[in-house]
């Protein structure tokens, strides 16, 4: 992943850092440039970070409004891995906003995965990667719960299965 920042022309020995040539000159908006994300946490108080799409203004309040029906996949694989990165990174009420949104996402959208991971059939879509893990948990405590309250145990299906041979 890479982030989008501006720098400054006052911290211009950032530019070998992240492998590009100082331009000659640098206006007052600043220079953009693409860095990956560990070098986002080292440099924040010295850039100014531009959020990805996945967690811009515009996302967090579609997210705040009904994140059940957004599909976190396509916004990012690893959306609150990822997001949990940036809040940490990001100093103040914009920090505080990105994890606030992360949180209300989660709470809006664990219930409905445990649900289907306990009662259904299908997988539900639109699911980031530590919602499928929550989902293949789920579904794996069920099977276990199941075995349990029908009295099977791990040595019972050995003996049943070599039983079959």
């Amino acid at each position: 992943l890479t982030l989008n920042i501006a720098i400054n022309k006052s911290f211009s020995e950032i530019f070998p850092l992240i492998g590009q040539k100082a331009p000659d000159s640098v206006n007052e908006k600043g220079f953009k440039a693409e860095i990956p994300l560990f070098m986002a946490q080292a440099l924040h108080r010295s850039c100014l970070i531009h959020l990805p799409k996945a967690f811009s203004t515009a996302t967090q309040q579609v997210l705040q409004a009904n994140a059940k029906s957004v599909d976190l996949q396509l916004l990012h694989q690893h959306f609150y891995r990822l997001g949990s990165h940036l809040a940490l990174t990001l100093e103040g009420e914009e920090g505080r906003l990105l994890a606030e949104t992360l949180l209300n996402t989660f709470v809006q959208r664990v219930g409905r995965i445990q649900t289907c991971s306990l009662n259904s059939m299908t997988k539900p879509k639109k699911l980031d990667s530590c919602e499928k893990r929550l989902y293949a948990i789920g579904v794996r405590t069920q099977s276990l719960m199941n075995d349990w309250t029908k009295g099977i145990t791990s040595d019972m299906k050995r003996k049943i299965s070599s039983t079959i041979v």
